[in-house]
Order: C-alpha cells, then structure tokens, then sequence
C-alpha cells in the first residue's frame, strides 16, 4: 500500500504531526507510523480500544498523512457505520481538504437537511431531484479521499469502482 520512496523517519514525523498531541501519545503515534511505514506488509492494521480513547484522531491523523505523503497516489476510503460519523471526518478534515481532493458519498436516500453546509459542499446534490448523486466516473476517481458509510460503500463496486481503486481502507467505529 504505502509508496516505497515514502520512507518516514520517526523524527521527521514527530515534526511534522498535523496534530500535535498524538505525538505525546506513544500508542497513538505508533499506530500512526506503523500505518504509513507499513510496517507489517500488506495486513490489515486494527485500531482497536475502549470510548474515548483516541482512535478517530489516529485515523484522522493517518488519513492526512497518507494523502500528504504519497500525493496524487494515495486514494483512502473512509467508512463508518454512520451518517453522523462520516460526516465527523468531513468536518474535522475539511480545514486539510479542498473539495477537489475529498468528497462525501451519500446514500440517494439521504435527506439534505440531515447533512451541514460542510457536508454537503464535499457532496453532490442534485436539487431538481432532491437526491444525492454520484459524480461522473472519472471525477470519482480524481478523489484521494472518499468518506462514506459502509452500506454506501457497498455501492462502489455496482457502479463501477474497482476493488484496486483504493490504496488504503480506513473503517472507522467498525
């Protein structure tokens, strides 16, 4: 997954934290590096602890780093059992991401009035139809980060996003 010239130094990371405070944390900012190192090949890395904890910062954190990293090859999709927590990873990104790098994947179904002004500036709505829309193929495919929910994420494949589109898979409250 993670690019070979991309070798990050432990110090170098440390310096360059978009947040600070997992630098302080030895689990958190372990996590981070063994992630983007990819340390333990190609096997998934689980994130696992009690509320509170501090594993959405992680993966916040993991998330910024690959796609600053590994720019323009890094394509990171973020799953979440929910509306409200994928909409979460907007917000709290959206001071990192333009919406020309993240989009926000909504079920058709979705109500707008659900979604913030942040929310659906990453989205598509269509406001004729009242739904959400998928961009066309190739704009999908322009985006180094898509967040959605995992039941939206299952829609993916149907229209024709292939199982190697992705570098990285980032559930997030699995």
């Amino acid at each position: 997954f993670t690019n070979p010239r991309h070798v990050v130094k432990e110090d170098k990371l440390k310096a360059r934290l978009y947040d600070k405070d997992i630098g302080a944390n030895p689990e958190q900012f372990t996590a981070v590096l063994n992630i983007i190192r990819n340390t333990h090949g190609s096997v998934p890395f689980m994130l696992f602890g009690p509320f509170g904890t501090g594993k959405t910062r992680t993966l916040l954190e993991v998330i910024k780093q690959l796609i600053f990293l590994n720019e323009p090859d890094a394509r990171v999709l973020a799953c979440t059992p929910s509306n409200s927590a994928a909409d979460a990873i907007i917000e709290k990104l959206a001071a990192h991401f333009d919406d020309s790098v993240m989009f926000r994947f909504n079920a058709f179904n979705r109500p707008a009035m659900s979604a913030s002004d942040t929310v659906m500036r990453y989205s598509r709505f269509n406001q004729a139809t009242s739904i959400f829309e998928f961009p066309p193929m190739d704009e999908l495919r322009g985006y180094q980060l898509v967040v959605t929910t995992f039941i939206t994420a299952s829609q993916l494949p149907g229209i024709g996003l292939g199982r190697q589109h992705f570098t990285h898979l980032v559930p997030d409250e699995a």
